[in-house]
């Protein structure tokens, strides 16, 4: 690759941390995941509702399927839209 720029060494910066940053990181992240669990939970439990609610009837294993599988799209985009963003 002649002709491309180098990158220079980047000096990594010690930055300390103190307990109750980091106690408080700790509790934030927490209670996000109880959030996002309790998330996953209740549409488990109410996916027999959402199923004859927002999919045709006539095949109960179909809208189960379906309302499974919209459940794992959202989990899946959400999932993937951290990791997608430093992307250009």
């Amino acid at each position: 690759m002649s002709g491309a720029m180098e990158a220079a060494p980047v000096a990594a910066v010690e930055r300390r941390v103190d307990a109750a940053e980091e106690r408080r990181v700790i509790i934030a992240s927490s209670v996000g995941t109880v959030f996002e669990w309790y998330d996953f939970y209740l549409y488990a439990i109410l996916a027999n509702f959402f199923a004859g609610l927002f999919f045709p009837p006539g095949n109960y294993t179909f809208q189960l399927l379906g309302a499974f599988g919209a459940d794992a799209s959202a989990t899946w985009s959400a999932a993937s839209t951290p990791s997608s963003s430093p992307l250009p």
